[in-house]
């Protein structure tokens, strides 16, 4: 595995972003449950709680200790006070929720053995949690349960096409943090496919090599520099004997400077030398491996440039729709305002 922190620094600026719609409405406003009348033959005075419904407290109490969770902005401060919080309400419809919170503490600590634990426990309730899927599926993918990374990672993009932006986050933060999943999410699919190619020599026409071939260059699609994307991309292409392919990949991860960089280098210069000894004529056998960064580099500008107008036509399109939403609806009188006569003295038709 070449990285597990760099994913997660990456990612959980991401995931901070999206509580309200992503997690179910952690933040979402909600009045304080009331407490239910007593039944006949229970005295008045043994309040009566209502049944558990998920994403929601049960009694005021309850309600209270959840918004201690709430309001508070510090991740690893707001993690503490979700576990204190199952302790002390195990039954409660917001246990998912406290799940949620604490997957991501431990997410961002590096923690992936408690992290899985409680993501996989919040998707229980909450399975419309994109970025857990993700997330999910990258460890899945790097710890060869390709099945369980299909699984979530499908999932997540699923519910990536559905999601909404809500009111109090920025088309440009909205934009920028449904892309970094969406790359995510086709990487961890990449990852998982290229586990599962087969290890004969006709590996070339495997159909996983292929579907992973496509969704890594998915990944770089929506992160140009998704650096463990160029390099498996850079693995795929050698397997399925692309060499130009194989060297601009590991040169681009190379000219990103990331934690794959250096393998990535390793790489280049082992599918250079292959070139040169096998393949004299060819074009590559002609280029040093510098020669070949550089040429990565200029193509890592010109996908960045592509991906950067790409989210800014969404972001258009998002802040029109905004426009429209708040503009007010009456109903327009029908009649055309009156037009008035050209004034006169003005040059003549004929001048």
């Amino acid at each position: 595995m070449l990285r597990i922190r760099g994913f997660l620094n990456a990612a959980v600026l991401v995931v901070g972003l999206m509580t309200t719609t992503l997690a179910g409405g952690l933040q979402q406003e909600m009045p304080p449950p009331q407490e239910g009348q007593a039944p006949d033959g229970v005295l008045p005075n043994e309040p009566v709680k209502p049944p558990r419904v998920v994403g929601q407290a049960r009694t005021p109490e309850e309600w209270e200790a959840w918004q201690l969770v709430e309001r508070s902005t510090r991740l690893a401060e707001k993690a503490g006070l979700a576990e204190s919080f199952l302790q002390n309400y195990p039954d409660s419809g917001l246990t998912a929720n406290a799940h949620y919170i604490i997957a991501r503490n431990f997410y961002q600590l590096g923690d992936m053995e408690n992290f899985v634990v409680h993501a996989e426990e919040a998707l229980e309730e909450l399975p419309d949690s994109p970025d857990l899927l993700a997330q999910l599926g990258f460890f899945y993918a790097e710890s060869g349960q390709a099945a369980q990374a299909i699984d979530r990672a499908t999932r997540s993009l699923e519910m990536i096409d559905q999601v909404r932006k809500p009111a109090g986050v920025s088309a440009n933060q909205w934009v920028d943090q449904l892309y970094q999943l969406e790359a995510d999410a086709n990487y961890a699919l990449g990852r998982a496919y290229l586990s599962r190619v087969s290890r004969t020599e006709n590996r070339t026409e495997d159909l996983n090599l292929r579907t992973s071939i496509e969704y890594l260059q998915s990944a770089l699609r929506y992160d140009p520099r998704h650096d463990y994307a160029c390099f498996r991309l850079g693995f795929a292409e050698r397997n399925s004997n692309n060499a130009g392919g194989a060297l601009m990949a590991y040169g681009r991860a190379v000219a990103i400077g990331g934690v794959a960089s250096q393998p990535a280098q390793g790489q280049l210069e082992d599918v250079l030398s292959v070139v040169k000894e096998a393949m004299p004529d060819s074009e590559w056998a002609e280029k040093s491996v510098q020669e070949i960064i550089t040429q990565a580099s200029v193509e890592l500008e010109e996908s960045m440039v592509a991906n950067q107008q790409e989210k800014a036509q969404l972001i258009q399109e998002l802040q029109q729709q905004e426009m429209q939403q708040q503009m007010p609806q009456g109903k327009p009188s029908g009649d055309l305002p009156a037009v008035p006569d050209p004034p006169t003295g003005g040059p003549s038709e004929e001048a």
